[in-house]
């Protein structure tokens, strides 16, 4: 079953990226470049994971607060590491994809 972020992003990455086409062209001429196979879908699915990402991060805002930690999965070696370098600071690297603010949320509220 798909989550409410899903299903409303996936509209609003339709009216943004398809219907008023903001940026599209740019994005599907980028995508050409770099050698993407089907550029098109690639395109919608992209549109429809900012519009997922936006929903996500509004739907932050009308949770309880640690309503979000169980949908992010943080590898436990990692968290563990981090713990033991306690006070001296973390650089949580990661792939240049998903909602960035809601790793930065879940790992604000599993970490010291």
């Amino acid at each position: 079953m798909r989550s409410a972020a899903a299903v409303l992003g996936a509209a609003l990455g339709w009216l943004v990226g398809r219907l008023l086409a903001v940026r599209r062209a740019h994005v599907v001429d980028s995508m050409r470049r770099a050698g993407l196979a089907d550029v098109e879908r690639t395109a919608n699915a992209m549109y429809a994971s900012l519009g997922r990402g936006l929903f996500e991060l509004i739907g932050l805002a009308f949770r309880r607060r640690r309503a979000h930690i169980g949908r992010v999965a943080l590898d436990r070696a990692v968290l563990a590491r981090v713990e033991e370098l306690a006070g001296n600071g973390a650089v949580i690297a990661t792939a240049h994809t998903g909602n960035w603010d809601l790793l930065a949320c879940a790992a604000a509220e599993r970490l010291p």
